[in-house]
């Protein structure tokens, strides 16, 4: 049984879903909905960023998107792993890390 669990923690380690982020020495919690101020008050500008337009509103599944919006993903290098942290607007959409 520990094998499998050591296993499972292994696999999933390589990319997982943060939803925040410790930064400062754990003293600062950026979590997902903050403002991208506070990130960039502690992190600084991010290594390199990608905006991409996406279908923010439809009126069902299958039916043409109402409304189109700009997502950015900003990256950095903290703590030894790698950041991806998706913006819209002035909010932090998602939080994502990986080891590589």
């Amino acid at each position: 049984m520990k094998k499998w669990t050591l296993i499972l923690a292994i696999i999933f380690s390589f990319n997982a879903n943060a939803g925040s982020l410790r930064a400062d020495g754990g003293r600062v919690l950026i979590n997902e909905g903050d403002s991208i101020d506070v990130l960039l008050a502690n992190l600084g500008s991010p290594k390199s960023r990608v905006k991409k337009v996406v279908c923010v509103s439809r009126r069902s599944k299958n039916s043409p998107c109402k409304e189109w919006g700009t997502v950015e993903t900003w990256f950095y290098r903290y703590d030894d792993l790698n950041w991806k942290i998706n913006i819209m607007g002035e909010r932090i959409l998602k939080i994502k890390w990986s080891r590589f």
